[in-house]
């Protein structure tokens, strides 16, 4: 509950934070790397400084300087040297400083004092407060008096530093008065220390706009400058009132109320990530993307922004979600001023993935969409969004945004050329490099862990993959084991294997027969992108052993469709019959193998979807194992190399198999007359799991995949 109040003390703070800004709304700050501009409301440049700079607060504002803090008067010249390890904005002449303190744990102490308008230390750095507290709650208020922590209780100073009184816990004062515990219970009192509110409410946040916020029996409400109850404590969870609105929470859910009580925007709307209110708007988010609304709960600027801000003074800074370019707005949502774009180092040419972003070479980009220049030339670092799967979707990117007859040309032959008669389970994969169908995710190497040959001259090997969704060991087999290409596809060996496993090694045991022998170890740690400290399922016996292979059991094929047994019992469909969804395409060469996918070619949404779907997975090359739950529209991804299983989520995979699979879910994010966004989400583990956007364009009566961007990643 302590860390519920904190969160809630740290808003109230930023409101006071805001409310103390709109004091002193002479310059609108716009920051630029090293360089601030000042603008009015018409989004004329008034002032430019060579620092990073924050708003004017009593007429000084702090710059940032090789990480010390200082202060420039209006006119922009430094007043106070940039020389203090931190400080916060002018509050009643003084201001708080900080000294070098260890912050790395919240329940550390970071150690301040105060400064006046000549930098003169007037109370030394001999005040501490928890590390997990910010804002301004410490600074000076209008009563003279500043909050503090004195020992493990809460007290007020005054301007010459004297501790003038202490409770066991307390909060700044506001209007004239400040919550204080007293015997277990919160209530209120004056400068002087007079009880004025007595003790009665379990918690309570310092006076906004003529009210308090209280908690009692566990529920808050709003009480006035006497103490009557005004709202009575009804919500989940509240926040203090800004511009004569504030945020409730109703179960899980937020929404907005008014002064007289009235809830103006439903808990449970359509809108997340609620703002506080300023200048008459507050920011919202809207499927993923931010706007503005009014005090109606009508979105009055679209959501159309990555990173919103309060108004101040009619203005706020903001991201377009689109351009990724910072710029000003009103409260009517027009653009009043853009930074210049900061000059940028010469592109490098030697960067492939620069290279597309600039060529306009229509036959060169189709065939890196193609994978066919995707060697060693192109000099990919593998990192982050850096395979050469990311690369053959960029291109195809490139194609639909240059939008010409010669590149959407291109784009068709791309797309025909993956909608040949092909197999999801062909006779031979090339061992080497296995393509992890994530973004996010670097591919792995095909290499054979374990190999022996018999006497027939066929070359018998394991492989450890991840390709069916979970950690499976796989048979392959090849007569000319030196050529690369020549071995069979990995068909999955049924028995449970576990982490640890070490000292493989396979022998013949007569015609059908492989031995493969193993020294079983504890199970090491998860990697961190896991997401759990849990090393996972315990094989049951350590130490050495062996486990008989069947040859012929492992690739048994009872309906002939390409898949073995072993795989389809995996996959869920039907082992006896050749096509287990009816739709006249046989299993191993369905992508979709348990879904009929019913296409309509008027059916617009069903071409947005598949388009951005073939440029992140139909391009990738990858033969891993996809699933999908109910609530996604089914769609036919073509050129993708594994199966899709449609109905399957994390929940009821993961309690068939230990551990789990690649999860991906997608929807139209956005849609217009000429514009789409489709957003596509995957899921490997708590950790390792991201988010990214795919933008399409209409050109005639056809969308085109114009780029894509990953939005997050866990």
């Amino acid at each position: 509950m302590r860390s519920l109040w904190i969160a809630l003390f740290l808003l109230f703070t930023a409101l006071c934070v805001f409310g103390q800004v709109e004091k002193d709304p002479i310059l609108f700050p716009v920051q630029g790397g090293n360089t601030t501009r000042y603008i009015n409301n018409s989004g004329e440049v008034i002032l430019t400084v060579p620092y990073s700079a924050g708003p004017f607060v009593e007429g000084l504002a702090r710059i940032w300087v090789n990480g010390k803090t200082g202060y420039i008067d209006q006119t922009g010249n430094v007043v106070i040297e940039p020389q203090l390890v931190s400080s916060l904005d002018f509050s009643q002449g003084l201001a708080v400083f900080h000294v070098t303190s260890d912050c790395g744990r919240a329940e550390n102490k970071n150690y301040y004092g105060f400064i006046d308008r000549q930098g003169k230390i007037v109370i030394a750095a001999t005040l501490y407060r928890p590390c997990n507290y910010w804002g301004d709650q410490f600074d000076f208020k209008p009563e003279g008096l500043a909050l503090t922590q004195v020992g493990e209780r809460w007290g007020f100073i005054d301007k010459t530093g004297k501790v003038v009184m202490q409770f066991d816990d307390a909060r700044h004062f506001s209007e004239g008065l400040a919550p204080a515990k007293i015997d277990g219970k919160f209530g209120f009192v004056d400068p002087s220390g007079r009880t004025v509110i007595p003790p009665q409410f379990e918690s309570a946040l310092p006076f906004s706009e003529g009210l308090a916020l209280v908690r009692l029996n566990g529920k808050f409400g709003f009480i006035d400058r006497v103490g009557k109850i005004v709202i009575a404590p009804q919500f989940d969870n509240a926040w203090s009132y800004s511009d004569g609105m504030t945020g409730v929470k109703i179960g899980e859910k937020w929404g907005y109320l008014d002064r007289t009580g009235h809830i103006v925007v439903q808990p449970g709307n359509e809108y997340t990530n609620l703002n506080p209110f300023s200048n008459g708007r507050a920011a919202v988010q809207v499927d993923r993307e931010e706007g503005y609304i009014d005090k109606t709960g009508k979105l009055v600027i679209e959501a159309r922004f990555g990173r919103t801000a309060l108004f101040r003074d009619g203005l706020a800074q903001v991201l377009d979600a689109e351009t990724a370019r910072w710029e000003v707005i009103d409260i009517n949502g027009k653009v009043v001023y853009r930074p210049p774009e900061p000059k940028q180092p010469p592109p490098n040419l030697n960067n492939p993935f620069v290279k597309v972003s600039l060529s306009e070479d229509v036959k060169w980009l189709e065939s890196v969409a193609s994978g066919a220049r995707l060697g060693a030339d192109l000099n990919l670092n593998g990192g982050l969004a850096s395979h050469t799967k990311d690369l053959s979707t960029a291109a195809y990117a490139r194609l639909g945004a240059l939008g010409t007859p010669e590149s959407l040309a291109a784009i068709k032959r791309i797309e025909e050329a993956v909608r040949l008669p092909q197999t999801i389970t062909p006779k031979f994969v090339p061992l080497g490099l296995s393509a992890h169908p994530g973004w996010h995710f670097s591919d792995s190497q095909l290499t054979p862990i374990a190999q022996v040959k018999s006497a027939d001259g066929i070359t018998y090997g394991v492989l450890w993959e991840g390709v069916m969704g979970d950690l499976d060991l796989f048979l392959i087999s090849s007569k000319t084991p030196e050529d690369r290409n020549t071995w069979t596809r990995p068909k999955l060996i049924p028995n449970r294997f576990y982490r640890g496993l070490r000292e493989p090694k396979l022998t013949i045991n007569g015609k059908d027969k492989l031995t493969f022998s193993f020294t079983q170890n504890p199970p090491p740690p998860r990697a961190l992108m896991e997401g759990t400290h849990d090393p996972g399922p315990t094989a049951p016996v350590l130490g050495a052993q062996q486990v008989e292979l069947s040859i012929k059991n492992i690739e048994k094929d009872s309906d002939g469709d390409g898949w073995t047994d072993i795989e389809e019992e995996r996959l869920g469909v039907d082992v006896q019959s050749k096509d287990s969804d009816r739709d006249g395409i046989p299993d191993g060469n369905d992508v979709c193998p348990n879904a009929p996918i019913q296409t309509n070619p008027n059916d617009e949404d069903y071409q947005i979807l598949q388009r951005a779907l073939f440029a992140v997975f139909g391009l990738s090359g990858s033969r891993y194992l996809l699933l999908v739950d109910s609530g996604t529209k089914q769609i036919n991804i073509p050129g993708y190399g594994g199966p899709i299983i449609y109905g399957e989520n994390v929940e009821s995979w993961l309690a068939k198999n230990r551990s789990g699979g690649v999860f991906v879910s997608w929807r139209i994010r956005k849609k217009g007359a000429d514009a789409a966004i489709v957003e596509i989400v995957d899921y490997e583990g708590p950790l390792a799991a991201g988010g990214q956007d795919v933008r399409l364009r209409k050109i005639g009566d056809e969308w085109f995949v114009i780029s894509r961007r990953t939005t997050w990643v866990s």
